[in-house]
């Protein structure tokens, strides 16, 4: 498995857990802002957990709706292949 597919994993994991409503399940490509799992505090910490789940801080210019639409679009922004092993 490659350090995306297992940030993703990881990421979905936490996400299922701590913003999906019931019989909700949030998968690589489920718009986070457009179907509501992600409200305007929700992206603090989808912020913060990427920030540590990839060792690297996410610079301020980065911190876009597009770049956290969907865990498969921060895994591609943020995820270096060469880096990521904390999960």
């Amino acid at each position: 498995m490659n350090a995306r597919t297992r940030f993703e994993t990881a990421m979905l994991a936490w996400l299922n857990s701590r913003f999906a409503s019931r019989g909700v399940v949030i998968t690589p490509d489920t718009p986070l802002f457009a179907r509501g799992v992600i409200d305007s505090l929700g992206i603090l910490e989808l912020i913060a957990w990427t920030e540590v789940n990839t060792g690297q801080i996410v610079p301020d210019e980065s911190i876009r709706m597009d770049n956290f639409g969907t865990v498969a679009r921060i895994a591609q922004m943020f995820v270096r292949e060469d880096a990521y092993a904390n999960v």
